[in-house]
């Protein structure tokens, strides 16, 4: 079932279509008694917003009248926005998109990391340049940059794509915590492996023994990265 913007509104239709079509799902959890209206508007006609959510992922709005999927994926404040696969396991969340350059940063983050997940290395990097060079300013763009640079450099095998990341991670957003993850894997190729595995195992990397020890290495014997600030 479809509203007159052609989201869906019935979870079943939607994840049906979106097995179909092999496409993610977008949610967009909200109500139709607070300011999520303006929100909805922006899902509906801003472009490029709509287009994105038209083009390359099905589109499924649940308010509050039909509470069953707020208790599945537990929702505890309005709005928010995940994108699922087309099995219904959530890829990505968020509570902080505000406006629709917010929401449309975050869905060509979570296509990028969908497509690579499966494979399609190519198309990853493309959504992760859509995103680089259409929202510089977003809260992903630096996680948007760390991951073209990994990205170029699984297909190529060249490190400089690795440096890049981090220079330009380094001048462009010197305070961000993707600075110090691309510095790991620059100092250590071998990382960029490891944070492969730990992807396919769907393992935070950062969070291993193995990340720990590099990134201890790296900062206290590594260069410094706050040359950055004047490249």
């Amino acid at each position: 079932m479809l509203d007159k913007n052609g989201w869906h509104i019935d979870e079943k239709t939607a994840f049906a279509e979106a097995r179909r079509t092999e496409k993610p799902v977008f949610l967009f959890f909200g109500s139709n008694l607070c300011s999520c209206n303006q929100m909805k508007t922006d899902l509906h006609q801003e472009a490029p917003l709509a287009n994105l959510i038209r083009n390359e992922l099905i589109g499924l709005h649940i308010t509050t009248d039909t509470p069953d999927l707020f208790q599945t994926y537990v929702i505890k404040n309005i709005p928010t926005f995940i994108v699922a696969k087309a099995d219904g396991i959530e890829y990505a969340r968020s509570l902080d998109a505000n406006t629709a350059d917010d929401l449309a940063a975050f869905c060509l983050l979570a296509l990028g990391k969908i497509a690579y997940d499966h494979g399609e290395t190519a198309r990853a990097q493309q959504f992760m340049e859509r995103l680089v060079s259409a929202y510089p300013q977003s809260l992903q763009a630096p996680e948007g940059v760390f991951l073209r640079g990994v990205y170029r450099y699984m297909t190529s095998q060249d490190p400089v794509h690795l440096k890049a990341s981090l220079f330009m991670l380094g001048k462009n957003y010197p305070g961000s915590i993707w600075v110090r993850r691309s510095l790991v894997l620059h100092l250590h190729h071998s990382a960029v492996t490891d944070w492969d595995a730990c992807r396919k195992k769907r393992i935070d990397y950062w969070q291993t023994q193995d990340a720990y020890l590099k990134a201890y290495f790296t900062y206290h014997n590594g260069p410094s990265i706050h040359h950055f600030n004047t490249i």
